[in-house]
């Protein structure tokens, strides 16, 4: 609607008033108001995902893998989420250069046992965060019995300790629930044989692996399927299914490789960029 004002006896015609933003002080303003926001939702609204978020901006945007790492150690320790405490374990296990967390295996193994303990699951990620750190301790445990039975190594104080609480059996099967297909083709391996109180069934544990490979694209699981019918392994006959089965697993890791080498091929664009 236009606005008229009287003046001299005539009507004048209001022309509008010129407005300017200068757009880089606006969109530096709504970046530090974004960023605010996201640190209050983080540490006074305790929400895990900020958290995650602003990691993700001190990591990728401020390049401050420090600052990145510290905000993931701080939101497992004050809010116990899966997403936070897998991240976390895995910064204590490894005590990557730059993020100023040291490598502390002890610590690590805490993190993830948070991780897979926790019963809330705000997002998806957090479930995938639970299924991958109850997988990673089934690792841990898996290995150092296996060590310990050949004599190659005596089982370590932490191992000892989380052995008192949880087995390879139950962190497989919750962490394959949950959706890790690594832990759903670590079941169907030692299914293969009965391992850790797994009972042996050979043809349950070909149908899990089937689908890890197949519906969960973990290519391990497709390469050992591709070494049993090829080679006949397990009391796998010789017909017609089982070369229909081969081709589809050996479609399946070609198929998977491509999209390995496409990755690998995005990375190197970015660090050449």
């Amino acid at each position: 609607m236009e606005e008229f004002i009287l003046g001299n006896g005539a009507a004048q015609k209001l022309e509008p008033e010129e407005v300017r933003v200068e757009g880089g002080d606006a969109v530096r303003e709504l970046k530090r108001s974004m960023l605010e926001g996201t640190k209050n939702h983080c540490y006074q609204k305790q929400r895990p995902q900020a958290c995650m978020t602003l990691a993700d901006f001190y990591r990728e945007r401020k390049q401050d893998l420090a600052a990145a790492a510290r905000t993931i150690t701080d939101c497992c320790e004050r809010l116990k989420n899966a997403s936070c405490c897998w991240e976390a374990g895995i910064l204590k296990a490894n005590g990557f250069e730059k993020t100023n967390v040291e490598q502390n295996f002890p610590e690590a193994v805490h993190d993830f046992k948070t991780a897979c303990l926790a019963e809330t699951a705000e997002t998806i990620m957090d479930r995938q965060a639970t299924a991958k750190s109850c997988f990673a301790l089934s690792e841990i445990l898996r290995r150092d019995l296996s060590l310990a039975a050949e004599g190659q190594k005596k089982m370590t104080p932490v191992v000892k300790g989380l052995l008192e609480e949880m087995n390879v059996k139950s962190l497989v099967i919750r962490g394959c629930k949950l959706g890790s297909w690594e832990a759903c083709n670590s079941y169907a391996i030692m299914s293969f044989d009965g391992l850790f109180g797994i009972e042996k069934d050979v043809q349950f544990g070909l149908d899990l692996a089937e689908k890890s490979c197949l519906h969960g694209n973990e290519i391990k699981a497709c390469v050992n399927l591709e070494k049993i019918y090829s080679d006949g392994f397990l009391g796998v006959e010789n017909d017609k299914k089982r070369e229909m089965k081969l081709e589809s697993y050996q479609r399946k890791i070609e198929e998977l490789s491509d999209d390995f080498e496409l990755d690998i091929d995005r990375v190197d664009d970015l660090a050449r960029s």
